[in-house]
């Protein structure tokens, strides 16, 4: 059976992307999807922050990269594996050679839907929003 429920992170394979993996009941049923080619300046002495996001629900997917929607489309499978594995951040599988190489600030994970198009990222920190869980 499969230990994930999900993926989420950017990735420079082929040219940057976001990339939303979706792992289903079984070890096999694992589905990638990416966004349009994205921009991000890297390397020694970059100071570009971006504001990074994905949306998920009922199989539907939108990536945004500072406001913008980069992409969107669906998942076959609607089921997300209820995973018991830890969460990695800024790392995959415990880290290995797989490290972010970069700050990551504000992160959220959140079980509504924050963005629905296009928006403007805010400037200031993140509140909790009443009624919800975060």
């Amino acid at each position: 059976t499969a230990t994930r429920g999900w993926a989420f992170s950017v990735t420079n394979s082929t040219g940057y992307k976001i990339r939303l993996t979706v792992y289903g009941p079984s070890s096999t049923s694992a589905v990638t999807k990416y966004s349009n080619a994205i921009t991000i300046a890297t390397g020694s002495g970059s100071t570009n922050w971006y504001h990074v996001a994905v949306t998920y629900n009922k199989g539907a997917y939108a990536f945004y990269l500072n406001g913008t929607q980069v992409g969107t489309g669906t998942f076959t499978t609607t089921a997300i594996n209820n995973s018991t594995t830890q969460l990695y951040i800024g790392a995959t599988n415990g880290g290995g050679s797989r490290k972010f190489n970069g700050d990551i600030d504000e992160l959220r994970i959140s079980q509504s839907i924050r963005y629905n198009g296009n928006f403007t990222p805010s400037a200031s920190a993140f509140s909790p929003v009443p009624g919800t869980t975060d």
